[in-house]
């Protein structure tokens, strides 16, 4: 009964707390070869840039805030989107843009830690400025799973057959994440990647306290990658939930391989 309880005053709490975006845009992107920041690399014929895509979807889902993660060499993202983003010239409804500084981060996780000032006691929403798909109900499907059961993050899953690439999602008949699988051969055995994720305020106080953690405690030699937090997160009894969101890959532009595939396809 107790269980039962808590889950019912949890999923209660969530549906009154605000929902805010964040995307960690530190990184350097030096693969790219780019004058600009990455994230502002131009897509098609229409005068969209690549992490435009990434705003859209959080507009299109219904959230109305999100906090950018740059470093202080990366103004060129706040020049061009300043304090607002909407993909449609005629409506007054937009998506307000706030940022944080996330000089000299380390990796991904750390990035995110970044925003902590303005996501802490929020729903995320995260999202990847080089990372596109087409238009689906992902972070609504997402956050509907969040509210509605008893997970502390939902990852929203989209169909990759690059393994070596991503972190592939072992997760069974409920949608309980059992396992994933980092960039390894292994993950060739599952069929789904994830791409976007909601989480409630108790994994954005493990993701800081993760990444305050002495280096000591994890490999320093080795890369972080969010996953390697959501599977520290699952070790120490956290509910890591997932739903399929799409029938559509999702696409990484981080190579200039990708990044010439992004520009030749259409993802408004």
């Amino acid at each position: 009964l107790g269980e039962r309880v808590m889950s019912v005053v949890k999923s209660n709490t969530s549906r009154s707390l605000e929902v805010i975006g964040v995307a960690p845009m530190a990184g350097r992107g030096t693969r790219l070869g780019l004058a600009i920041s990455k994230e502002l690399a131009p897509l098609g014929s229409k005068g969209a840039v690549l992490s435009e895509i990434m705003l859209r979807r959080m507009w299109e889902a219904g959230i109305r805030s999100a906090v950018l993660t740059i470093a202080s060499t990366k103004q060129d993202i706040r020049t061009h989107y300043a304090n607002s983003y909407s993909p449609d010239p005629d409506s007054t409804d937009s998506l307000a843009l706030f940022y944080a500084n996330a000089d000299d981060s380390p990796n991904t996780p750390t990035s995110i830690d970044a925003a902590y000032e303005s996501t802490r006691g929020k729903i995320c929403a995260l999202g990847f400025g080089d990372l596109l798909y087409r238009p689906c109900p992902g972070y609504r499907r997402a956050l509907a799973m969040l509210k509605r059961g008893n997970a502390d993050v939902v990852l929203g899953l989209f169909p990759t057959d690059q393994a070596q690439a991503v972190d592939m999602v072992a997760f069974d008949a409920n949608g309980r994440v059992r396992d994933i699988h980092i960039k390894t051969l292994i993950g060739e055995r599952f069929a789904y990647t994830w791409s976007l994720a909601v989480w409630q305020p108790s994994f954005t106080k493990f993701l800081r306290d993760w990444v305050a953690a002495a280096p000591a405690a994890r490999d320093a030699k080795k890369e972080a990658y969010v996953g390697d937090v959501l599977l520290a997160a699952i070790d120490r009894g956290l509910r890591v939930d997932a739903v399929a969101v799409s029938t559509a890959k999702s696409l990484d532009a981080g190579t200039p391989e990708t990044l010439a595939r992004a520009q030749s396809a259409l993802f408004s």
